[in-house]
């Protein structure tokens, strides 16, 4: 995995070890919990402000311009730990997102969507509304079908790559 360097000028370092970009858009952000060790890259956008609470576990990595939309008001959105969302990707009112889940770029997530444990997501691909994704398999594809089966070892992996991407996340030193 390779070194990523920020100015720390353009971050926000928290207590609980989150890194926000400040293009990062937190519209009503005590409606939004974040565990801590935590990425928001740029023009990062999370809609606190529908009403519904969003929950983000630990090492949680949101890429460029990832957005997370719950919809409405009734339904909480909850990210678990160790999860990874890849540029340009849109979760709009997904209902659940497990731990130990890489989603891929561009990827548009439907409402109702539940994303089991170890999971991977390829690029490009749309989850359609209600879709249920059962834990240790990957997809991919518009409308998104299982691909393959995941091993077991596959959480492990999930865990150790999310600290590591968190480590070698870094201030530019001048």
């Amino acid at each position: 995995m390779k070194l990523t360097l920020y100015e720390k000028k353009d971050y926000i370092e928290t207590a609980k070890g989150n890194r926000i970009a400040r293009s990062c858009i937190l519209k009503l952000p005590r409606n939004v919990r974040i565990s801590g060790k935590t990425v928001l890259r740029d023009q990062v956008s999370i809609r606190g402000d529908r009403g519904a609470k969003i929950e983000l576990g630990r090492y949680v990595y949101l890429s460029e311009k990832s957005e997370l939309d719950p919809t409405d008001d009734a339904t909480a959105m909850k990210i678990g730990s160790s999860v990874f969302v890849g540029r340009n990707t849109k979760i709009c009112g997904a209902k659940y997102v497990g731990t130990n889940v890489y989603i891929g770029e561009d990827v548009k997530i439907g409402k109702d969507c539940v994303i089991k444990d170890n999971v991977i997501i390829k690029d490009g691909s749309v989850l359609a509304p209600g879709t249920l994704i059962p834990p240790f398999s990957m997809y991919g594809g518009k409308p998104a079908r299982l691909v393959a089966e995941l091993p077991l070892s596959v959480a492990q992996l999930f865990a150790e790559q999310s600290r590591e991407r968190y480590r070698k996340f870094k201030i530019r030193e001048v």
